[in-house]
């Protein structure tokens, strides 16, 4: 399929790719696209095909190819739909109730969680951008929040590039932590220090050799309010280093505008 006919298709100019002879199929594109989302989420089955997919609704391989045409076509539609989940609280505009950073960190909460529920979606390269409606308005819905700090317009970009960036790995991270605790059968508080006993053993002096690294030992930090108390080790780490994160780039974009 060409970029111009899946663009066609993710802005909802075209159902399907064409008629097929035989009987009508009361298949739909979001069906199909649906039925992609639920097999690429199983981490613990084989990875995304045609075949899959037609398992899963209950019909041949034949029968998608009227909708897509192939595997890398239903991911970017997948891609795309997966995103008109994302639901940040909040409102678009700041109030003296909800500040800018506020926004922006309920923003970056909210797509984290997308991507940790859906890991798959880290896997799709942002060299070709899929350029699909939903994913846009993700884009949109963070400018609208970064709009009362009045930045530049350059320094917006960097601003919200880092953002996306940063929520892209975090929620790789929450769903890689979650899912090896679950294959594994060990939390992430029993795996580091099972580790940091192998490596004690060893009798190495690691804080001498490394210095500086060694200072940066956080211990395993506690929940913090809004967060789920059964979240591992690293999940409760990567939110914490996310939020601090946006707080010091929020913060010093705010400074750089104002020197």
């Amino acid at each position: 399929m060409d970029d111009a006919q899946l663009l066609r298709l993710l802005w909802g100019s075209g159902e399907r790719l064409g008629p097929r002879p035989g009987p009508k199929s009361d298949l739909t594109m979001e069906a199909v696209v649906k039925a992609g989302i639920a097999v690429a989420d199983d981490r613990d089955g084989p990875a995304l095909s045609m075949r899959l997919v037609a398992t899963r609704l209950g019909r041949t391989p034949m029968a998608l190819y009227s909708y897509v045409d192939g595997k890398d076509t239903l991911l970017r539609l997948m891609y795309d739909a997966a995103h008109a989940e994302f639901m940040p609280l909040g409102d678009d505009q700041a109030t003296e109730d909800q500040s800018a950073l506020w926004q922006v960190h309920e923003w970056t909460r909210a797509l984290t969680g997308l991507y940790a529920r859906h890991h798959w979606l880290t896997e799709l390269s942002w060299s070709r951008p899929v350029l699909g409606p939903h994913e846009q308005e993700v884009l949109e819905s963070l400018l609208r929040r970064l709009s009362p700090l009045r930045l530049v317009a350059a320094q917006e970009a960097t601003v919200a590039s880092a953002l996306l960036t940063l929520c892209r790995h975090t929620g790789r991270l929450i769903a890689d932590a979650r899912y090896a605790k679950r294959v594994t059968g060990k939390g992430d508080e029993q795996w580091w220090q099972e580790q940091s006993a192998a490596v004690a053993a060893l009798g190495l002096d690691l804080a001498e050799r490394f210095p500086l690294s060694s200072r940066l030992e956080p211990g395993f930090p506690e929940p913090e309010a809004g967060d789920d108390p059964a979240q591992g080790y690293l999940e409760r780490s990567a939110r914490a280093q996310l939020r601090r994160t946006v707080t010091l780039l929020i913060q010093g974009a705010m400074a750089h505008e104002g020197n």
